[in-house]
């Protein structure tokens, strides 16, 4: 059947967020002018998969899509990121670092400058159609390329965990140098102060560090030495704190945003999920100069998500 009630997993697909009636029905006159403001950008996307079993006659049907880019990842210590971590769509002819060969398409992607990543997926509400989904139109992704998709996107995505565990345990191997370094380097200045002191007071003891200058200021303070060992070691692995620590303040970054799941699933509260409009038929509603950024789409999430 060409026309369905909702798309279908595997299609790509045009969208754009539609903010205020994400607020309606809050009935807040500030919500309502904020949802305005937003300068929402039509996005070239694709249909990963049904988050319920849909059925006709909703307002809005779930699913979670990943956003399109115009070019491969830029390198990102922090997230693990390579540039090679990317699948081109043909026509595409960028040449893959690690030669992995581009998508194809069923009828053929009608631009020459699209790519996959991992991370970019976001759950949305997709709003229904009077006149429904015209199937027909849909560019798909075949069954045997969305098996290599995700084949070589998990590897992308253990290869990027590994490399955040690792700069992880780098940063807490550094600290607790530093911190160690900190400590011998004021036991041993306390001790050069006091000698001095004792030979002479013409003498004054700048400290080097932070941590050298603390401990000789409590010190002079007290009257006695504060010794070594007064600051807890970092806690740098299977810590539910620091796990939590790190979720909150990522969730603060656009970055964080796109590599948490804060919009939620819609059992919990679906009118936290972006509600969009979306299209099948591609090159009516966008074209290849027009695609923006994919970093857009969430910081026009994170923007309505202050007020939803």
């Amino acid at each position: 059947m060409p026309v369905r009630f909702c798309p279908s997993p595997g299609s790509y697909a045009v969208i754009r967020m539609d903010p205020v009636a994400m607020v309606e029905h809050l009935r807040d006159t500030v919500a309502l002018n904020a949802a305005q403001a937003v300068q929402v950008k039509t996005y070239l996307a694709y249909v990963e998969l049904d988050l319920a079993l849909p059925f006709p006659g909703k307002p809005w049907y779930s699913f979670s899509i990943s956003i399109l880019s115009t070019a491969p990842p830029k390198a990102d210590e922090e997230s693990g990121m390579t540039p090679e971590m990317c699948l081109p769509i043909a026509p595409n002819e960028w040449r893959h670092p690690l030669g992995r060969h581009p998508l194809q398409t069923d009828p053929p992607f009608p631009f020459p400058n699209c790519y996959h990543w991992p991370f970019l997926e976001v759950d949305v509400r997709v709003r229904a159609r009077k006149d429904g989904f015209n199937t027909d139109s849909a560019i798909k992704l075949p069954p045997e390329e969305r098996v290599m998709k995700n084949a070589y996107f998990s590897i992308d995505i253990t290869k990027s965990e590994a490399a955040q565990q690792k700069r992880q345990l780098e940063l807490c191997v550094t600290h607790s140098e530093g911190s160690v370094a900190d400590e011998a380097q004021a036991a041993n200045a306390t001790a050069l102060s006091s000698t001095r002191e004792s030979v002479s007071g013409r003498y004054e003891f700048v400290p080097q560090t932070a941590s050298a200058a603390s401990s000789v200021q409590l010190e002079h303070r007290n009257g006695s030495s504060m010794g070594t060992g007064t600051e807890e070691e970092p806690e740098c692995v299977g810590s539910d704190a620091s796990s939590l620590q790190s979720s909150v303040s990522q969730a603060d970054t656009v970055e964080g945003i796109m590599g948490l799941s804060v919009f939620g699933v819609p059992s919990q509260n679906p009118e936290l999920l972006p509600l969009v409009d979306l299209w099948l038929d591609l090159s009516e509603h966008i074209t290849a100069v027009q695609i923006p950024d994919p970093k857009d789409f969430f910081e026009e999430c994170v923007e309505v998500a202050r007020y939803v």
